[in-house]
């Protein structure tokens, strides 16, 4: 979907449909495109809901205000200048090009995957992409992962796979997610708080969580899915 705008008012929900999909609705994307002729960046200060992942591409950037909740199977924020079609036809997996805008998210802001319907199931993604990458907010994925990765260039590469042949498989990662690599390396800064916490004979435990200020080129989670970066 192409906009000129994107926004989600205070007191708002966006819900994206993807009952569709049944049991297998995790793995839908709804894929927005922004593209304000008034360079504005994207404002989220209300909800958005989705079984499914929720894309939104916007160069001039997206900001989550400290009043939004998101509650997704999985999320990309990108202030990039790669077009929605890109998207659809090469999927997560490919070279980006940051735009002018910041991806920011506030304090207070809360940004959740949805949790595994099993223990042994991974959990979903929260990506961040810019030349700027911002959080103040809190973070969760159950079970999955989440990536801050800031710069004038990003690839984005699937972690340690088995596939049907060599093109879509990954058996030399020690990663089990998704990797970043970084040309140009920007700011990721992170004062929130991201967690990803997982159960354990019916306790939940928490691999990762972080929630002092750091300035990194990215930052990633670690909980069944791992985290890798490489800046160059």
């Amino acid at each position: 979907m192409t906009w000129q705008t994107f926004n989600v008012k205070k007191n708002t929900i966006a819900n994206f449909d993807q009952s569709a999909g049944g049991s297998s609705a995790h793995t839908l994307v709804a894929v927005n495109q922004v593209k304000d002729p008034s360079a504005n960046p994207t404002q989220i200060l209300g909800a958005i809901q989705a079984p499914g992942q929720v894309y939104i591409l916007n160069a001039n950037g997206v900001i989550f205000g400290g009043s939004s909740q998101i509650n997704v199977g999985s999320l990309v924020a990108a202030a990039t200048m790669t077009p929605g079609s890109q998207f659809i036809q090469n999927g997560l997996y490919q070279n980006y090009a940051a735009g002018r805008g910041s991806i920011v998210v506030q304090s207070g802001a809360q940004i959740a995957t949805n949790t595994p319907q099993t223990t042994t199931s991974g959990g979903g993604f929260v990506i961040l992409l810019g030349d700027s990458v911002t959080n103040s907010g809190t973070i969760t994925t159950p079970n999955g992962q989440t990536l801050m990765a800031a710069g004038k260039g990003l690839l984005l590469r699937q972690g340690y796979s088995i596939g049907p042949s060599s093109s879509t498989q990954n058996t030399t990662s020690t990663t089990i997610g998704t990797e970043a690599e970084v040309t140009k390396g920007g700011q990721v800064t992170n004062s929130g708080l991201i967690e990803s916490r997982a159960q354990r004979d019916g306790q939940s435990f928490n691999p990762f969580e972080r929630n002092n200020t750091d300035d990194f080129t990215a930052q990633r989670s670690r909980g069944k899915r791992g985290g890798f970066l490489k800046r160059v």
